[in-house]
């Protein structure tokens, strides 16, 4: 079998399993990002298993009808907007996702909150410069956090605002009092969400209902004061209503004082812009790349793990931890060749029965492997 680990970033993934296991299988790690889909096709044509990092590389179905060999996708996270699991389906494909702590985006947004309230940026940025004290930054302690989205990151973003004393409020299309109540936070709407909050953090998944949720009568509620936070998707923000908020509170405030900070690539390809480049270089916007963190547990011989694959650095991985558990994976890996065998024998087709069995007998192997939650898991369809 020929595998693919796409999105290797930093040339870790590497070093983060027991690759050994599949010692007698050709696995190849590509450290860069094809955006072309001519390219992608080509490069990815060869291969019979895909392992990729949650909506990075695209898999449309342009992409996946046109590769003939592959079997099976093995993403990080249980969902991937990036790949056409629909045709995935149609084609014999099977789709695997892993499960996820979900604690890293929610240390993420905290961080940049805290560094927000600090004035972290500037000041470090104006003693590099030779200014001493460059900004004032606040305590978070008193401060109003609004939660947008109080789902599992949602709640953790706000039970470390409650820790530290700040007042935390929420709401969402589908919030209600009970659910925010249940969390130990004040329900509000939309409204009093931004006026209120001195920091909004946004936790929603990107759909057709959220996307540019937030407007302009959002941003001009929050206010010049107010810092937005966004780790869930670049999209759930207006681009143009932000760029035209942002040049519009500069007129009246330093530069030095961030409006917003975003984790833009993380729902996008990372080498395409949304708002263009006069967004991204915005003096008001702190951008980073939405980024998980690493656990390294697995080292190259003689390694000590320190570093390019040091554990404190907080980089993407294609297959993070979860590869630890490559026995299973290698288990899928034939269940995958088995089905594609005999779809492809004359007569194979096979019946409604027949592709349930194989369905059962992939759970089985799931089940058989231990029953832990961190293995990955076929979702429906897949």
């Amino acid at each position: 079998m020929r595998i693919a680990i796409l999105d290797n970033y930093n040339d870790l993934a590497q070093g983060s399993a027991d690759w050994s296991v599949l010692s007698s299988h050709d696995v190849t790690f590509f450290n860069t990002h094809e955006a072309d889909e001519a390219k992608v096709i080509a490069q990815l044509a060869p291969f019979d298993i895909l392992g990729v990092m949650r909506e990075r590389t695209p898999l449309p179905r342009s992409v996946l009808a046109q590769l003939p060999n592959l079997k099976m996708v093995i993403t990080t996270g249980k969902q991937n907007a990036s790949i056409d699991t629909a045709a995935a389906k149609e084609l014999g494909i099977v789709v695997c996702g892993t499960n996820s702590p979900g604690h890293a985006t929610a240390e993420l947004a905290f961080l940049l909150i805290m560094a927000q309230a600090r004035q972290l940026i500037p000041n470090v940025n104006g003693l590099r410069a030779g200014q001493w004290q460059a900004a004032m930054g606040m305590d978070c302690r008193g401060k109003t956090l609004g939660v947008l989205g109080l789902g599992r990151l949602g709640k953790q973003v706000a039970a470390l605002g409650k820790t530290i004393g700040m007042n935390v409020i929420a709401w969402s299309q589908n919030l209600t009092p009970a659910d925010c109540e249940a969390a130990g936070v004040e329900w509000v709407d939309r409204v009093a969400l931004f006026k209120r909050a001195d920091f909004v953090t946004i936790h929603l998944r990107l759909s057709e209902r959220t996307r540019q949720l937030v407007t302009a009568d959002y941003l001009a509620d929050l206010g010049p004061t107010g810092y937005l936070v966004n780790t869930s998707r670049a999209e759930i923000v207006d681009p143009e209503a932000l760029l035209s908020a942002l040049n519009l509170f500069s007129s009246r405030h330093t530069l030095t004082h961030f409006n917003l900070v975003t984790a833009a690539g993380a729902g996008l390809d990372e080498h395409r812009v949304i708002g263009g480049a006069v967004l991204h270089k915005h003096q008001r916007l702190a951008i980073s790349l939405h980024h998980c963190s690493h656990r390294n547990r697995h080292h190259p011989a003689g390694g000590s793990g320190r570093g390019r694959g040091d554990a404190q650095q907080g980089i993407d991985l294609p297959i993070d931890r979860h590869l630890a558990h490559v026995s299973l994976l290698l288990k899928l890996i034939a269940m995958a060749h088995m089905r594609q065998s005999r779809l492809k024998a004359p007569g194979g087709q096979g019946s409604k029965a027949e592709a349930s069995g194989q369905k059962k007998r992939a759970h089985a192997a799931v089940a058989a492997a231990g029953q832990d939650k961190n293995l990955p898991r076929m979702p429906q369809g897949g």
